[in-house]
């Protein structure tokens, strides 16, 4: 396993649109592409991609913030290398490579355990969506 910067010559586009498509709510191609183009612009955010060979095992989008801090727009890790503890290893090593102090990410009832897991601070945001219940999380060194 390696974690590069996106965009990387040797990261297969395809397998980078798979994986990121878990964590957006509308995953079409045309959609994910132009997210990746308007979002994850080295002054605006980072994607680190986590590869097995040409495989995307794993990213996170990391949104660069004042005073040392960020803010993970989307993380995700493919179906087969769950459960193995890429998505923890993931946030720690973004927070070594931004030195980050802080880092916060907002989530719903699904994912709230995982970033609870990673020692960040939950707190609800109450009903933002008909029915769906979202969550502040809060990391801090």
């Amino acid at each position: 396993m390696y974690l590069t910067l996106y965009p990387d010559p040797y990261i297969a586009k395809d397998s980078l649109l798979n994986v990121l498509a878990y964590a957006v709510g509308n995953p079409k191609p045309d959609h994910l592409e132009r997210l990746i183009a308007e979002v994850y612009t080295p002054s605006v955010a980072s994607l680190y991609v986590l590869c097995e060979g040409t495989q995307v095992a794993a990213v996170i989008g990391i949104k660069h913030l004042p005073d040392f801090s960020g803010q993970i727009l989307h993380i995700a890790v493919e179906k087969i290398f769950r459960h193995q503890g890429w998505g923890r290893f993931l946030i720690a090593e973004v927070v070594k490579r931004e030195q980050l102090n802080r880092v916060m990410a907002e989530t719903d009832g699904d994912t709230v355990d995982f970033y609870r897991r990673c020692g960040f601070v939950i707190s609800s945001l109450g009903e933002k969506y008909p029915g769906v219940e979202r969550f502040h999380c809060l990391w801090t060194q």
